[in-house]
C-alpha cells in the first residue's frame, strides 16, 4: 500500500473528530492529491479557503510533526506511481534478459496509439475547428514557456511560412 493511501484512510477515519476548519482542509487534500506534493502550504490553504496555519493543525492532528510530513506522502506517491515514466524504467530493469521489446516497445506503440487517435473523427474535427479559427484571427501570438517553448517556436515557424499573422512573444523574463 502506498504511503498517501494510508494517508488517505487515516483523514478519513478521523474526519468526523475534526473541526470544521480542519474538515475543509482535509476534504481538500483528498480530493488534491497532486496539488498538495506540488504547491506551497499558503498556495494550498488559499485553495482550499482555510489558514496556513490549519494546515498544520492538520498535520499535528493526524499525528504527524508538521504539513512537510503530508507533503512528503503525497510526493513519495507520485514518484512511485504505477502508470509513469520511472515505473516503466524500473520495470524494464527487472525484465529478464533478452525479453523482445520492453520500455521502447511500450513507448513507440504509445505514440503509434496517439498518432491513430488524430485521425478519429471527434479529433479531425476539432482540428478543423482550430484551423478555421486560426484562419479568422488577425494576429495570433504565439507563447511558449519552458518545456513548451520548443513546440510554440515550431508552431511559429510554420505559421510564418503561411504568412505573417504570427508574432512570436519570447523574452528572456
Amino acid at each position: 500500500m502506498l504511503q498517501s493511501e494510508s494517508l488517505s484512510d487515516r483523514i478519513i477515519a478521523r474526519f468526523d473528530a475534526m473541526s470544521p476548519q480542519l474538515q475543509l482542509a482535509a476534504r481538500h487534500v483528498l480530493e488534491n492529491p497532486q496539488e498538495v506534493a506540488l504547491v506551497s502550504m499558503r498556495r494550498l490553504a488559499r485553495s482550499a479557503g482555510v489558514q496556513p496555519a490549519t494546515m498544520t493543525r492538520l498535520a499535528q492532528f493526524l499525528g504527524l510533526t508538521g504539513y512537510e510530513d503530508i507533503r512528503a506522502h503525497y510526493s513519495e506517491a507520485i514518484r512511485l506511481r504505477a502508470d509513469g515514466f520511472a515505473a516503466r524504467a524500473r520495470e524494464r530493469d527487472t525484465a529478464a534478459p533478452g525479453a523482445q521489446g520492453g520500455l521502447a516497445q511500450q513507448m513507440l506503440q504509445g505514440l503509434a496509439s496517439q498518432v491513430a487517435r488524430l485521425s478519429e473523427p471527434q479529433s479531425l474535427a476539432r482540428l478543423q475547428a482550430v484551423a478555421d479559427h486560426l484562419i479568422r484571427a488577425d494576429k495570433i501570438y504565439v507563447l511558449g514557456l519552458r518545456s513548451c517553448h520548443s513546440v510554440a517556436w515550431h508552431f511559429h515557424y510554420v505559421m510564418t511560412l503561411l504568412g505573417e499573422k504570427t508574432v512570436h512573444l519570447d523574452g528572456p523574463a
